[in-house]
Parts: structure tokens; C-alpha cells; sequence
């Protein structure tokens, strides 16, 4: 198992200020397949990650733990909640050789504790910036496209009544923006006409009950449905 500290969280330049990243870097363990349920890689999946594979095993049959209750998402399985970094004192990963009261899991045991108010008053806060003009462009892309992420937030902590209560809080929020580049492929001038000379494939004429290729790769005029020279004037 692996102890990772309050100043490790601080220190370490985790993607996107969130925990699994950190868990990520503990020795037997990793982001696990791609377009996994929880990693946040799917084309319709906008969320940071949440994968965590221990030992090779599916990401999603880990025993996810805050302050050592419960914190296992129903559904796919991951993680259900997860704490700020300046909300989080600690975590404990163990990788194999679990205690009686965190067996259940194939995986890893991945406790979260987290930070609490003392009899002094302490605070925290941070904004993290990224815009397209500090990048390079895409090398496909006729211009930079738009990136524009903010992440920001705070905590606070102290006394309610002096030894006694004490209140912890802490916000942490994320925007994101993000232009995507795409590459799509559209016909050349000659090919507009009936032309597919360019082309190394033989181009055969449909009509003909034996396979018969176009002489030179060209359809001619008359064999162009109107309609679709009207379609290709779109592009």
C-alpha cells in the first residue's frame, strides 16, 4: 500500500487538480483501458476521469472509501464523490493483502480522508489558467481552435467553539471550453466533373452486367445524375 499526503497533493502537477490522477501514480496502478466507463474518453463523455485499474484488474472493482465509509457509484461501480484537493488530508491505496473490515474488492481499496477545521483559523485559494494563445496550432488545424479552461476555488477551517467543534469547507469549480479541429475528406476538382483519374482504385460502370471499368477512370458527363452534380456544387 501507498500513503499519499496533504504536501504530495500540494507538490505534484496533477491534470485537472483531481485525485485519480495522483492514485494513477501509485506502483501497481493505472488509467486502465481506453474508453473505459469511467475515464472520461468516450465522444460522449465530458467528465475527468475516474479510472483507476490496480494490478490489472477492471477499473471499475475497487473499494472506493471517504473518512472510511462508503463511496462506491451504484451503477457503473467507480467512484462517487470526489473530494477537492485542498479538501483532502490524505489517501490510502492498498493494493493486496486487505484487512477484514476493507476486503470485498478484486481491485484496490482507495480511502480518502479528509481535512478537518483545527483551533486556528486556516484558509486556502488558487486559479489555474490555460487559453489558446499560450499553444501551439494543431497541425491540421487552420487555426488555433479555442481553449479557454479556468479552475478555481478555495478552502477554509477553524473554531466553532475552541477545542471542541470545528467547521472545515471548501469550494472547487471547473470551465471548460475547448474547440475541436476536424479532418474530413472532400472530393478534388476533377472528381467534381466525373474525373477519378487520380485515383489508383479502377472506377466500374454499374450498368454493365459484366465488370467493366470506366475508361480512365472517368464517368462521362451523361451518365451524371443532375441531382448529384447539384449535391456536389455544395462542397
Amino acid at each position: 500500500g501507498v500513503l499519499l499526503n496533504d504536501q504530495t497533493g500540494q507538490d505534484v502537477p496533477i491534470p485537472g487538480r483531481t485525485i485519480t490522477r495522483m492514485v494513477q501514480l501509485v506502483p501497481g496502478a493505472n488509467e486502465g483501458a481506453l474508453s473505459s466507463l469511467a475515464n472520461g474518453t468516450r465522444p460522449d463523455e465530458r467528465r475527468q476521469t475516474s479510472s483507476v485499474s490496480i494490478n490489472g484488474v477492471n477499473d471499475v472493482l475497487n473499494n472506493q472509501l471517504v473518512d472510511g465509509m462508503d463511496n462506491n457509484e451504484r451503477s457503473i461501480g467507480t467512484v462517487a464523490i470526489k473530494p477537492a484537493t485542498d479538501a483532502i488530508a490524505e489517501v490510502r491505496v492498498q493494493t493486496n493483502m486487505y484487512t477484514a473490515e476493507t476486503g470485498r474488492t478484486l481491485g484496490g481499496v482507495i480511502n480518502i480522508v479528509t481535512k478537518s477545521g483545527t483551533n486556528q483559523y486556516h484558509g486556502s485559494g488558487f486559479e489555474f489558467g490555460r487559453h489558446e494563445k499560450f499553444d501551439s496550432r494543431p497541425f491540421f488545424a487552420k487555426d488555433k481552435p479555442e481553449t479557454r479552461q479556468n479552475q478555481f476555488g478555495g478552502s477554509l477551517g477553524g473554531p466553532l467553539v475552541k477545542d471542541r467543534t470545528f467547521f472545515f469547507a471548501d469550494y472547487d469549480g471547473y470551465r471548460l471550453k475547448q474547440g475541436v479541429a476536424t479532418v474530413v475528406t472532400v472530393p478534388t476538382a476533377k472528381m467534381h466533373a466525373g474525373d477519378f483519374s487520380e485515383l489508383s482504385t479502377a472506377i466500374y460502370d454499374p450498368l454493365n452486367a459484366v465488370r467493366t471499368p470506366f475508361a480512365g477512370n472517368i464517368i462521362p458527363a451523361g451518365r451524371i445524375d443532375p441531382i448529384a452534380a447539384k449535391y456536389m456544387q455544395l462542397y
